[in-house]
């Protein structure tokens, strides 16, 4: 059975449509939310979101965020998200090899140092969505319903 699931960002709708099943990284672990789920709201952590709508799966790196799963649905509010099917791993991992030099010599208790690290996180992130995607483990999710 599927329920109404969003992904939005400061920037954009990410994505509007139906899932059947929709994973989550949350703080307590991973979540994976189905139709008919006790109402829920729970803080989002950077990581691989993963969504199954019938025989497609599909992947999203997110950046943090909240979700809300009532009657109406699953939305999730992200700082960021960013679909498998949309990545560049060339850019991934430059952006992931920069991430590591900005952390190179700074202490771990600067602010360069931690933003340097969230940098890593997000991208790892996107590189692991990205990897499942091309796996052959990750359909096409639609760009919305």
């Amino acid at each position: 059975m599927s329920f109404k699931f969003q992904i939005i960002t400061p920037e954009k709708i990410v994505h509007a449509g139906m899932a059947d099943a929709v994973s989550v990284p949350t703080f307590e672990g991973e979540i994976t939310i189905l139709s008919n789920h006790m109402p829920l709201i729970s803080a989002v952590k950077v990581g691989v979101l993963r969504v199954k709508h019938g025989k497609e799966e599909s992947f999203m790196a997110v950046d943090g965020g909240i979700l809300k799963m009532d009657k109406n649905g699953l939305m999730i509010l992200a700082n960021s998200a960013e679909r498998a099917d949309e990545m560049i791993e060339e850019q991934i991992q430059r952006a992931r090899d920069e991430a590591k030099k900005a952390m190179e010599g700074k202490r771990v208790d600067t602010v360069e140092f931690i933003q340097a690290f969230a940098a890593l996180e997000r991208e790892t992130a996107k590189l692991k969505a990205f990897k499942k995607y091309k796996g052959g483990r990750g359909g096409i999710m639609p760009k919305s319903e």
